[in-house]
């Protein structure tokens, strides 16, 4: 099981991952997910909205540092 997933400073496209993708990701055991530095342009809240659905229920830890993410990004967080 994946307990840390780590992809902070490199370029991330949220719309470039499948459905398969976030599906597999909400069954993972993360309890900490660093994604800083990693969106270098505002994603859309359309593409934004199927990440935040299948973060994992158990996460503990969610890094945003540094991503360009606005209020509407911050209400689907909520």
């Amino acid at each position: 099981s994946l307990e840390l997933l780590d992809f902070g400073g490199n370029p991330l496209e949220l719309a470039s991952f499948s459905a398969d993708f976030w599906r597999a990701l909400s069954q993972c055991n993360i309890r900490s997910l660093f994604l800083n530095d990693t969106m270098e342009s505002s994603c859309s809240q359309e593409v934004f909205q199927p990440f935040v659905a299948s973060l994992p229920p158990q996460l503990v830890y969610l890094n945003l540092a540094n991503c360009s993410l606005e209020a509407p990004h911050m209400a689907l967080l909520y």
